[in-house]
């Protein structure tokens, strides 16, 4: 073996031995910590203000998702991320966050109309109008938008839709809007008495149902408008009740949700709520049913009834996950009122394309699917996936199960035709008729369309909209614990030997090892270096 002089590097520093620190992570590793639970979002901020190598990773984080709502603080703050174009590059989601100002609600109560108010515990009238009027003052200045009179087409809600619109287009990577209740926490006046979200969501008035109440006023005003518009790139869309609920009452264009891929409905059902009162939600569901692949429908929100309402039956129905050319990949029923045989109805619509089943909350018999025949690929709450055994007929190219069954199969050995001490791996395909049989395949390597890579046997648990027809690749891969463990302890000779000591350890056996090569396409394993790695020739 070749001696190596180090006499000219003698009391300089060994370049060869990298000084592990935080800024020399990888970029997936750091956003991996960043996303750390125990880490607050002033902690995120003050990171990215710390170091400029730490700053894309954590900006990106701190824009991922960016929030609007009726308060001008709020607005500002999206019209100026919006405008950066630094930052608006890391926005994905927008969240318009819901809370109603009845601007009238003052008048109302000093003519001594009735109103949620009442609830509100003081010592005289006088003394709740006094409140309701500092009330109306602080909203007043923090609000840019109040609740009432309900127009769509009012000035300032006009002139806004144009802007919004426009800031909306400078979010080139923007895939998901949002719509939901602010948190009751949320200081919303600072100057004088601070003054939270909670104390207006007090005073909310409860609908008269089936009329529609007038709340989730981003989602109406703003955010459908601007998904109803052709050149819309938003993909997915959360929507939650606003307090009271019954949001999906109001009318929206029935092509506003053609073009979403994912639904996630977080609503309150009422056994008083119509077929008829539904046929606005009803209209646009069945237009963008054939686009959706992910549906989560969850009714633990606001005051759910316990029984099996009509919304619930026309989602999990005819009005989307039966209706034609739907093709569900995932569903997910979170605390809702279900009616079994229609979920088995909405399993067999999708069977060819469903991959995912998640339950939670409703009682569901143990025994309803397994006398069907079906097979769960992923499921949770109160069905077991080790429970049904017997074969799901389905054909779909991105079935885990189905991926499971037709993956290749891999073998495996040490050789030492390079002369390398202990040897190497190298790993190959088996023919499906070989014997041994070799070992499946476990894990996979799943390319997105952007670039991103991620190992698993299911691309959705990282890309909700992987898509093998938009440019998504996968590709078996022999990792898992099996190579691996015979790699790390797969070698030949008592340790510390080199090749001289080894060849002399194993006499004759040497020359017959390093006459053995890999067949024909083997790859080595777990190489760092481009230039050894890859087919062998």
């Amino acid at each position: 073996m070749a001696e190596m002089d180090f006499s000219e590097t003698a009391g300089k520093p060994f370049l060869g031995c990298i000084q592990a620190t935080i800024t020399s992570l990888p970029y997936e590793v750091l956003t991996y910590i960043l996303r750390d639970n125990q880490l607050s979002q002033d902690d995120v901020k003050a990171v990215r203000l710390s170091c400029r190598k730490l700053s894309k990773a954590s900006t990106a984080l701190l824009f991922y998702r960016i929030g609007i709502s009726k308060l001008r603080v709020d607005r500002h703050a999206f019209l100026s991320i919006a405008g950066s174009p630094h930052l608006a590059q890391n926005v994905r989601e927008v969240e318009w966050l819901e809370l109603s100002w009845d601007a009238h609600l003052t008048s109302r109560i000093s003519s001594g109309a009735p109103c949620a108010c009442q609830q509100v515990h003081v010592e005289s009238d006088q003394d709740l109008v006094d409140l309701c009027h500092q009330l109306h003052a602080a909203a007043e200045a923090e609000f840019w938008l109040p609740t009432t009179p309900p127009r769509p087409g009012r000035r300032a809600t006009a002139e806004f839709q144009h802007v919004f619109q426009a800031a909306v287009d400078n979010l080139h990577n923007l895939h998901t809007f949002i719509s939901r209740p602010m948190s009751s926490r949320r200081t919303i006046t600072r100057s004088g008495y601070p003054m939270e979200a909670s104390l207006l969501q007090t005073f909310q008035e409860q609908p008269v149902l089936p009329e529609p109440p007038q709340t989730n006023d981003g989602l109406f005003l703003f955010l459908l408008p601007a998904m109803n518009r052709p050149a819309s790139i938003v993909k997915r869309l959360r929507w939650a009740d606003e307090f009271p609920g019954f949001s999906y009452l109001r009318p929206f264009p029935a092509s506003s949700l053609e073009r979403l891929e994912s639904l996630d409905l977080c609503l309150t059902p009422s056994v008083a709520i119509s077929e008829e009162s539904l046929s606005g939600l009803a209209a646009a569901l069945v237009r963008a049913a054939p686009s959706i692949r992910h549906l989560k429908l969850c009714t633990d929100h606001g005051v759910p009834e316990v029984s099996y309402t009509n919304l619930e039956r026309m989602l999990l129905g005819p009005g989307l996950a039966t209706a034609d050319r739907c093709a569900l990949r995932s569903l997910s029923i979170v605390s809702a009122g279900i009616c079994e045989d229609s979920l088995i109805l909405a399993i067999e619509a999708n069977a060819r394309s469903m991959r995912h089943l998640y339950i939670e909350g409703p009682p569901i018999s143990s025994n309803f699917i397994h006398e069907r025949n079906y097979r769960f690929l992923a499921t949770a709450g109160q069905l077991e996936a080790n429970e049904y055994d017997s074969d799901i007929d389905t054909d779909s190219e991105d079935s885990v199960y189905i991926r499971h069954r037709t993956g290749p199969r891999w073998a495996w050995g040490r050789f030492f035709h390079r002369g390398v001490i202990g040897g190497e791996t190298f790993y190959f395909q088996v023919p499906p008729d070989a014997s041994p049989a070799g070992h499946p395949t476990e894990y996979w390597k799943f390319t997105y369309r952007n670039g991103e890579v991620a190992y698993g046997d299911d691309p959705s648990t990282w890309f909700e909209d992987w898509d093998s027809d938009a440019g998504d690749l996968e590709e078996p891969t022999p990792f898992g614990e099996a190579i691996d463990d015979f790699d790390r302890n797969g070698g030949l000779g008592p340790p510390g030997l080199d090749t001289a000591d080894l060849a002399s350890y194993l006499g004759g056996t040497w020359d017959l090892l390093r006459g053995l090569e890999p067949p024909e396409g083997a790859v080595l394993y777990c190489s760092i270096d481009p230039a050894t790695s890859g087919d062998y020739r």
